[in-house]
């Protein structure tokens, strides 16, 4: 009896060694350089993983030491990618034959994530075709002034709610990155749905579009997992969305729709913009408008408080350029 597990045992691991072998030999039976560095299981990206380096400096570590190839290969955890270095060939994937080159390297499961898998960043073939087209009726200049509007009203909350801090407390020191967090979720909730986001309350809420991320150290963690070894996300089951998250947004999208059809009045903002695409002819259903409305929230909130964080800091390190 032990013999025989002992046996199963090797003869698995056997067969273990032999799927790496093929797995991490795929760019060298193909001809094309492998960078150096990877490591069974997880590839390449441990020291972007472990935030070591960061996903862009690697990759240009990697474009700088190939300086004699057109394209080197490296490991996602066991998937094969390639970097392309001949500016022709990136021409082809992005533009020239792209309807061969459409899949991202970023999955998301709809059974598990219905709201990001209907993310144009997210989403594959005729899908992604579709949001994009939406995106492109949306953000045209014509439509950006519309929601100009609605920003730029944002823009007066920001001031008014800054005067209220420094007119109580004559000095205001706040993290930049959660103060701009406020800014760029007001925008969403304002210009995205047309409805107060309750960022810039002197009293937080959790309900506030700045705080909707709740737990973020759980939320970066899953997203750690899909993005680098989605062989172990699947099988656990993890969402990249928070279930209440997902719901919180359900439900904005559908109050707003109901008071919307009650009271035909025209809003300035993206939400308004997607129900004027159902009047050119374009069935657009009260799932996908949902999906879209959190894609502006989830890329329109992190991303544009970071980079407004940094802009801050520069302002406020050089007070000659600030002024």
């Amino acid at each position: 009896m032990a013999s025989a597990f002992f046996t199963l045992l090797t003869g698995l691991f056997l067969l273990l060694c032999f799927y790496f072998y093929l797995r991490y030999n795929h760019w060298k039976r193909n001809g094309i350089p492998t960078a150096k560095g990877y490591v069974p299981i997880l590839g390449h990206l441990l020291p972007v993983a472990m935030k070591r380096i960061h996903f862009v400096e690697f990759i240009r570590k990697v474009y700088n030491e190939h300086k004699d190839y057109s394209m080197v290969g490296i490991y996602n955890g066991t998937m094969p990618s390639l970097i392309l270095r001949e500016p022709n060939l990136v021409k082809t994937v992005l533009q020239s034959n792209f309807s061969s080159f459409h899949e991202n390297a970023f999955k998301v499961d709809p059974n598990m994530d219905p709201l990001s898998a209907k993310d144009p960043f997210f989403s594959t073939g005729n899908a992604w075709l579709n949001g994009r087209k939406r995106l492109t009726y949306a953000f045209t200049n014509v439509r950006l002034k519309v929601l100009l509007v609605a920003v730029n009203g944002v823009c007066k909350k920001f001031e008014d709610f800054l005067n209220r801090q420094l007119e109580t407390k004559n000095k205001y020191e706040v993290e930049l990155k959660l103060l701009f967090l406020r800014f760029t979720g007001e925008v969403v909730a304002n210009a995205g749905l047309g409805i107060e986001g309750h960022c810039f309350e002197d009293e937080t809420t959790p309900s506030a579009f700045d705080q909707l991320t709740g737990n973020t150290l759980g939320v970066s963690l899953t997203t750690l997992v899909w993005q680098y070894f989605p062989a172990i996300g699947r099988p656990l089951k993890l969402k990249l969305v928070p279930k209440e998250i997902d719901q919180f947004f359900r439900k904005v999208v559908a109050e707003n729709l109901e008071i919307r059809r009650r009271e035909p009045i025209y809003r300035n903002d993206f939400l308004q913009l997607m129900i004027d695409m159902g009047k050119t002819g374009e069935k657009v259903d009260e799932e996908v408008i949902t999906a879209h409305a959190f894609s502006l929230y989830l890329n329109g909130t992190e991303t544009s408080s970071l980079t407004l964080s940094y802009v801050g800091y520069d302002l406020a390190a050089r007070p000659e350029i600030q002024e």
